[in-house]
């Protein structure tokens, strides 16, 4: 069994580590856990390892580097700029080989952004493995590459319980509208202890 880093924990979870003793480090270090954890420990769990930067399937660098500004910038203008972890790399190259159809909508670039925002998509798409909900998405696709990220299983197992009425609401038209009811959604934050769904 490997150490936990005690400098990384926050004092909550030192101290919860410290009382339940070593059965709680084993769970830590190999990701089981039982039915009464709390989301928030999950969380508070998944940043002591280095995850959850973005909490949603966001692999790679997140909104820091220059190519994530770019694709903030052009893909954000018109909507979410999804995390490229909700998608596998082919995906990301049939979008980005499609942009003068792009849902209905001419989204040309030139081609030197396309080229950029290319790159920074398929490399840190779901297959980058950096992300524990990437490799969800990834393994629930068996080998498929949607165009949508509501078309995967994933997606769609998370979002089973709301009904077509109520994506249909003015307030929300549409399953790509994620910020609609996840307020953390720009910054890729898709908790489902902050979810708020509009009238």
């Amino acid at each position: 069994m490997r150490a936990i880093p005690f400098l990384l924990l926050p004092a909550a979870a030192l101290c919860t580590l410290l009382l339940a003793g070593p059965g709680l480090a084993h769970e830590r270090e190999h990701g089981e856990r039982g039915e009464h954890e709390s989301h928030e420990s999950r969380q508070r769990e998944g940043r002591d390892r280095g995850e959850g930067r973005s909490r949603s399937g966001g692999a790679a660098p997140l909104l820091t580097s220059p190519a994530a500004a770019l694709y903030v910038k052009e893909c954000g203008s018109c909507h979410l700029a999804y995390p490229p972890g909700m998608l596998p790399a082919a995906s990301w190259r049939r979008t980005m080989e499609g942009l003068e159809r792009h849902f209905g909508q001419n989204a040309e670039l030139d081609p030197q952004a396309q080229a950029e925002l290319t790159t920074y998509l398929v490399d840190s798409a779901a297959e980058s493995g950096s992300d524990r909900k990437s490799r969800k998405i990834l393994s629930s696709l068996g080998g498929g590459a949607p165009l949508r990220v509501s078309e995967t299983p994933y997606f769609q197992r998370k979002h089973r319980e709301v009904a077509a009425g109520v994506i249909a609401r003015p307030t929300i038209k549409t399953w790509a509208n994620c910020g609609a009811c996840h307020g953390g959604a720009r910054e890729w934050d898709f908790s489902e202890d902050r979810v708020k769904i509009p009238r």
